[in-house]
């Protein structure tokens, strides 16, 4: 089990159309049917390390994508001063202090790429640009563009 974002996930095996899938997560709140409990002669150990398993990544959602340097910068002080002291991901590194002439700061993690880390960076709102790589400051911008489209119509 793990906890994100004041809500809890268990992760397991499961079978669904003949296919098997391993650490898959399921949100408890969303649990509407019954749970069938393999017997001790069907079950199967996880194949995964669970004390390393969300290392790469943040939230629950473990994508394929390879793990990429994310540049990016604090526009306001304030955004600055609580990223410094509630990092985003345990790899993240300050590349640049809060400098008032420029008025940013600048920070790097290591990530795989996924909804939480996209929906976290859109919380910061105009406080934080992603500066690389280049594709994924478009990602992020286009996410923007269609986010102020759904306002405008």
């Amino acid at each position: 089990m793990k906890e994100y974002n004041n809500r809890w996930f268990v992760f397991g095996f499961s079978t669904c159309k003949g296919q098997s899938h391993q650490a898959n997560p399921y949100p408890l709140d969303r649990i509407v049917s019954e749970i069938k409990i393999l017997d001790n002669e069907t079950y199967k150990e996880s194949e995964h390390d669970y004390e390393s398993y969300f290392n790469e990544f943040i939230g629950v959602s473990k994508t394929q994508s390879k793990i990429h340097k994310i540049v990016f910068r604090a526009n306001d002080k304030y955004i600055y001063g609580l990223i410094q002291t509630k990092k985003i991901h345990h790899t993240q590194k300050t590349l640049q202090e809060w400098n008032g002439e420029d008025g940013c700061g600048r920070f790097e993690i290591s990530v795989r790429t996924n909804n939480e880390l996209k929906a976290r960076f859109l919380s910061f709102g105009k406080g934080v640009t992603i500066e690389s790589p280049e594709w994924y400051a478009h990602k992020i911008a286009e996410e923007i563009k269609e986010m102020l489209n759904s306002y405008l119509q």
